[in-house]
């Protein structure tokens, strides 16, 4: 019995661990604009604390604040504030990646949105 709830301990711990999405994110986002398909670079610099994700995201040079971040098991969402707009998020976590779409406005046409964890050198 002592050793079930310790395996089950350590597998709580070791999914937390695993899922903490604290750090930078590098990646594209495919969008149509005025009916030409175009790849956007985008960086997304995170912190979490439990379920909740906050920092910046979009161009290297022109980042904007995230509210309402919030991860459940590998589900993430967020909106970003990008000043002319606000863009919402529906991303899913697999290790180091993260992908899914995004959409400008409540209405907007659904973008494909993909990042990689960036590696610090130690």
């Amino acid at each position: 019995m002592k050793s079930t709830i310790l395996s089950l301990l350590l597998l709580a711990a070791w999914t937390l661990s695993a899922s903490d999405l604290t750090g930078k994110w590098s990646g594209t986002v495919d969008m149509k604009q005025d009916g030409d398909a175009q790849t956007i670079p985008v960086v997304m610099i995170v912190k979490q604390d439990g379920k909740t994700l906050t920092g910046t995201a979009g161009p290297e040079d022109d980042q904007h604040t995230i509210q309402k971040g919030l991860v459940d098991g590998d589900s993430v969402t967020m909106e970003v504030d990008g000043g002319e707009a606000i863009y919402y998020l529906e991303l899913k976590v697999d290790g180091d990646q993260l992908s899914g779409a995004v959409k400008q406005g409540t209405d907007g046409e659904k973008m494909k949105i993909a990042l990689k964890r960036v590696k610090q050198d130690s």
